[in-house]
């Protein structure tokens, strides 16, 4: 669906129970609930008990809020839906001065994807405030061995800031990742946070649960990854809580972050940014104060932090803005 180029009226659509599923796995490219465009006023999208199934290249749900010059203000949710068989289960991107808050909770199932499971992002225009609600959706079927993915490496959750393309976002990123079950992730992260750019990047990573690790020694990437900035120059003010997360390898094909640092967590402050853990009380530049702080939290899994940037490195304070 295009609601295409502002002066467009804004639209108000629910969704109960619909099916959205080709036949076979792999028989459309194309995702299938599309939701992009821009228009006056703000536009509500509530999805619930869909199934969207057999994508191939494309997403389930697939939604670009607002364009460079033209915004798309949108409110709504997707929530107790299924998801199968494409490259993304939800994919929400937002454009220009867009204000988002879309919410992604409780889908009872996310398999077979080859990228990842949901994918929020505010693109290099950006520069509206983008809210969501990631929580209580389970991905993966515990009694199916890399039943997350359809590829040897895809990913669980996804959230980010601007990075590749021009270095320009100044929105406002503010998302709440909680109560999900991670599991069967092939090689990829469990939830990842990244980005540059300007503005702000906030993320609440918090009570999940994430098992089952399913790839291999060579290529398995943690359960959780905070990345940031990931271009040079940049401004962007980033906070992220991570705790009370339950991390657990036991039972999967190998152990979470046994491709790269061998951790369950892992944590990048680069360039010119510094990361904000609210509550983190050490001193900026001490990497082991970092580790034991962000264990501490997160029932004693481990965890690696590096300093790569020319700022300060990692600093506490308030609690991060998030919905």
């Amino acid at each position: 669906m295009t609601n295409a180029g502002a002066p467009a009226s804004a639209l108000a659509l629910t969704v109960t129970n619909g099916n959205f599923a080709n036949a076979a796995a792999g028989a459309n490219t194309a995702s299938a609930f599309v939701l992009t465009g821009a228009a006056a006023g703000t536009t509500t999208l509530n999805i619930s008990g869909s199934s969207f199934a057999n994508n191939g290249g494309g997403s389930g749900l697939d939604i670009t809020a607002g364009t460079t010059g033209a915004p798309l203000n949108l409110n709504g949710q997707v929530d107790t839906s299924t998801f199968a068989n494409s490259s993304n289960g939800v994919i929400l991107q937002a454009n220009g001065s867009s204000a988002v808050a879309f919410h992604t909770v409780n889908n009872t199932s996310f398999t077979r994807m080859s990228a990842q499971s949901i994918l929020y992002q505010s693109n290099p225009t950006a520069s509206g405030t983008v809210q969501g609600r990631i929580t209580g959706n389970t991905i993966g079927n515990s009694a199916t061995a890399g039943s997350a993915c359809s590829t040897t490496n895809c990913g669980g959750i996804a959230v980010n800031h601007n990075d590749a393309g021009a270095n320009t976002n100044t929105s406002a990123l503010q998302v709440t990742i909680s109560g999900n079950t991670i599991q069967q992730i092939q090689n990829g992260y469990g939830i990842d946070v990244f980005g540059s750019g300007a503005g702000s990047a906030h993320t609440l990573i918090s009570g999940n649960l994430l098992r089952l690790p399913a790839g291999n020694n060579v290529f398995q990437l943690e359960a959780i990854d905070v990345n940031y900035a990931t271009q040079t120059p940049t401004t962007v003010q980033v906070c992220t809580a991570v705790t009370g997360n339950t991390i657990s390898s036991a039972g999967g094909t190998t152990t979470w972050g046994a491709g790269l640092s061998g951790t369950d967590m892992h944590l990048r402050q680069r360039n010119t940014v510094n990361v904000r853990l609210p509550g983190y009380g050490g001193a900026a530049s001490d990497t082991n104060a970092v580790q034991v702080f962000v264990s501490g939290n997160n029932g004693g899994s481990s965890v690696t932090a590096e300093i790569d940037g020319t700022a300060s490195g990692y600093l506490g304070g308030a609690a991060c803005t998030t919905p």
